[in-house]
């Protein structure tokens, strides 16, 4: 289940160091390469949110969903606003002379942070055939989107079938963990 809280700071904090402004698409793309990164460093899940094939390539499902929309609803529209059918701007002036403010994004931990600046550093120009090149997990779905199973994903990026069977039950446990969790806070 998306962490909503956490996509959306992750997604102004991408939004904040490509310069206040960045394209949707541009944006679905890192915010599932951070998914992807986290995984494949942390063993773990970056957003909680769902993992799918679309027409245009590896994507996740909630995010996606939100950035098609004509417009952002709360939590998002706090932080981020569409600046036309193409981008999305931010609405947070979070520069100061070191450049964006870590401690705004809350939601965030060191390991979140180190990812998305590691992402937007290796991934924040790629066009849709570049970020096609570096998602060997991909393949185009016959319907408009399909999940991508993290066993797949993970062997693609060469983890052995018992190790990304492993690494996929465990996320599958601690998101089932997480979403119990939430009925008490």
């Amino acid at each position: 289940m998306l962490e909503t809280e956490k996509a959306v700071h992750a997604a102004a904090y991408l939004v904040e160091k490509a310069g206040g402004h960045i394209r949707r698409r541009q944006l679905c793309r890192l915010l599932y390469l951070c998914e992807r990164t986290f995984l494949l460093l942390h063993e773990d899940s970056f957003t909680g949110d769902r993992i799918v094939a679309t027409k245009d390539g590896p994507a996740l499902e909630g995010c996606l969903a939100i950035f098609s929309a004509s417009e952002l609803s709360d939590p998002w529209s706090r932080w981020l606003e569409f600046g036309n059918e193409e981008t999305v701007r931010s609405r947070k002036g979070t520069e100061d002379s070191s450049g964006t403010s870590v401690e705004d994004f809350d939601a965030l931990s060191v390991a979140d942070v180190d990812v998305l600046d590691q992402v937007l550093d290796r991934y924040g120009s790629l066009t849709r055939e570049e970020f096609l090149n570096v998602s060997p997990e991909w393949q185009k779905p016959s319907e408009a989107s399909s999940p991508i199973p993290l066993e797949t994903l993970l062997m693609h990026h060469g983890k052995s079938p018992e190790k990304a069977r492993a690494v996929a039950e465990q996320v599958r446990e601690t998101e089932e963990l997480r979403e119990y969790l939430r009925q008490f806070i």
